[in-house]
């Protein structure tokens, strides 16, 4: 039980960094700076007309209306020096800064909304940076291969890890399950308790993994240094893993476990000494 546990443990962890990559690539990608600059001879109903549109389209997440003064504001904070005094107008253009969703954050994709949203007479310009979007799609790709590439290897060897112990088990048992087959016992009744065990070592094992992921977790979330790990608390996301984990256990411990027996039902019994 404790080598399951140990190796669902691992299996666990590798599962936390794979859900924290896809809701920090989430969050990166919804944050993406795209900026939809207004003109300034635009109307009311222009505006109004344009928050409509963004607001309607399949590709924004959520929108934020910054007005003229509010531009000119930012730039006092960020620049420090007031040019209004200087030309007796306010240059700056308002702008709705547009959270995008992650699936439209491909640069082809934002290529085809830009195009989309100059099309509206209120807009002046659409900004975005081509390098981060491009930076951010290939370093998804680079880290989900790897993962992928970690994570097929882990359960290989977690895998053989299973069934050495289970084997070890089994082959103790070896000369008892011999001994039955001489008395008349079928197959499938020597299976039975074995089986059963596997299912109920799987099972512990399984909830003392679950319970160590867990700890894992609260002690992660928990940390005051801890800025964008709370992500990580995504019910949707733990659930599959937890059922995933359990489905592991499980499936390997039983499989394990035939394929043990089924050698020593078959092996003669001066082979098993």
């Amino acid at each position: 039980m404790l080598s399951i546990a140990l190796v669902l443990f691992l299996m666990g962890l590798t599962g936390l960094i794979v859900i924290y990559g896809i809701k920090i690539d989430s969050y990166l990608r919804q944050n993406l700076p795209f900026t939809v600059f207004i003109k300034n001879e635009a109307t009311q109903g222009q505006i109004d007309a344009l928050k409509t549109q963004l607001k309607a389209a399949p590709y924004t997440a959520n929108f934020t209306f910054i007005s003229k003064d509010a531009a000119m504001e930012e730039y006092k904070k960020d620049v420090g020096e007031e040019f209004l005094d200087l030309t007796g107008d306010n240059f700056l253009e308002a702008s709705i800064d547009v959270q995008l969703k992650p699936d439209y954050t491909k640069p082809q994709s934002m290529a085809n909304i830009k195009a989309e949203v100059l099309k509206n007479p209120a807009v002046s310009d659409v900004t975005y940076s081509d390098k981060v979007t491009g930076e951010l799609n290939i370093a998804a790709q680079k880290t989900g291969f790897a993962l992928f590439g970690f994570s097929i290897l882990l359960l290989i060897v977690c895998v053989s890890l299973i069934n050495a112990s289970i084997r070890l088990d089994i082959y103790s048992k070896r000369l008892l399950i011999k001994s039955m087959l001489l008395v008349g016992a079928t197959q499938s009744f020597i299976r039975k308790p074995f089986l059963m065990r596997a299912f109920t070592n799987g099972l512990i094992s399984w909830l003392i993994a679950t319970v160590l992921v867990g700890l894992v977790v609260f002690a992660i979330t928990s940390s005051p240094t801890n800025l964008e790990f709370g992500l990580v608390l995504d019910i949707k996301y733990l659930g599959a893993l937890g059922v995933s984990l359990l489905l592991l256990g499980l499936l390997i411990s039983y499989l394990s476990t035939v394929i043990a027996l089924q050698r020593y039902l078959k092996t003669r019994t001066d082979q098993l000494y």
